[in-house]
């Protein structure tokens, strides 16, 4: 792969719309991604590649990641939300970096979650296996939805969001073009630290 041009799209159904499908299906969903998850990670880092970003784990290749990221999302051409290419990337991220996060911390697993149906990581892929915490909570680190949360928020940053409509005209916040909340250049990085505060630190010797 060269480029743009040659990137195939990740075919993996968004995770909002799989708590919706039969058990059956959202868990074949499930498999295929697992299934594919190598090979799509492959074409991640050989995109990055092109991009001159050898991604190898390390915190300065997250970074460079993120920095990727940030210029690469691109908004669908009727709203703000990421386009289908830019979708495909976060899917692609998400593996990524859930990959990484596993790596760091053995303990970890990818998950097919199914405790509660109003949780909004059901029948999505998810982390799992926090040493720190009780198995019991069914406690889990939900990947898929926040990468494109971070990826909505790249593009609400970048055309600016409005300020509330309640702010009257005449005041000098009236009609200004404001973000939401800063947005976080090293959100991967945050997101590596917060999983790690849930783990069993490794030993080291």
């Amino acid at each position: 792969m060269t480029g743009w041009a040659e990137y195939p799209l990740n075919e993996s159904m968004p995770w909002w719309a799989l708590s919706e499908l039969p058990r059956s299906v959202a868990r074949a969903e499930f498999d295929r991604t697992m299934r594919e998850k190598d090979e799509r990670v492959a074409i991640i880092r050989d995109l990055l590649a092109e991009s001159g970003i050898e991604f190898d784990g390390s915190d300065g290749s997250v970074q460079s990641l993120n920095d990727w990221f940030v210029e690469t999302m691109t908004p669908a051409a009727d709203r703000n939300d990421p386009d289908r290419r830019s979708q495909s990337v976060c899917e692609d991220v998400t593996l990524l970096l859930g990959d990484v996060m596993i790596d760091r911390h053995p303990e970890l697993r990818w998950e097919f979650f199914t405790w509660g149906k109003k949780n909004v990581a059901y029948q999505s892929h998810v982390i799992m296996g926090f040493s720190l915490e009780d198995p019991r909570w069914h406690s889990n680190f939900d990947l898929p939805r926040i990468i494109y949360g971070y990826g909505v928020q790249v593009l609400d940053t970048r055309r600016g969001l409005p300020v509330d409509v309640g702010v009257p005209e005449g005041h000098p916040l009236h009609g200004v073009q404001i973000p939401l909340s800063p947005l976080d250049r090293s959100e991967f990085l945050s997101l590596l630290a917060a999983v790690a505060r849930r783990c069993q630190p490794r030993r080291r010797g």
